[in-house]
């Protein structure tokens, strides 16, 4: 597994990349990462364009009233996103990809 950083100020502080390093070796991608990624750079992965709105809008169907309810309402929105969707927010990754081509990078939403 990877994990990947977008440039953001407190994940520049040298005590996140420590942990990084030490739970990630060689495997995060980000500032001053094992493999580079330039802040501000585009995000194209389904989780950044769609899956993140997704569940908080399945997660704050219902306002939670306390923080238990909130653990549960996360839990039941990840299983609500089902194979099928995941498959279709993937096969938009390259029409994305081929947009932000053509944009030379530029915002694309």
């Amino acid at each position: 597994m990877w994990w990947q950083q977008d440039g953001a100020p407190p994940h520049w502080y040298r005590p996140a990349r420590d942990f990084l390093d030490n739970h990630f070796p060689e495997r995060w991608i980000g500032r001053s990462a094992p493999l580079a990624w330039p802040a501000r750079s585009p995000d194209l992965t389904a989780c950044n364009y769609w899956l993140w709105g997704h569940l908080k809008q399945l997660v704050y169907r219902r306002q939670p009233d306390s923080l238990e309810e909130l653990k549960i309402s996360i839990r039941a929105a990840f299983a609500e996103v089902t194979n099928d969707v995941r498959q279709r927010a993937i096969a938009e990754f390259d029409p994305r990809v081929r947009l932000c081509a053509e944009k030379n990078g530029d915002h694309i939403e």
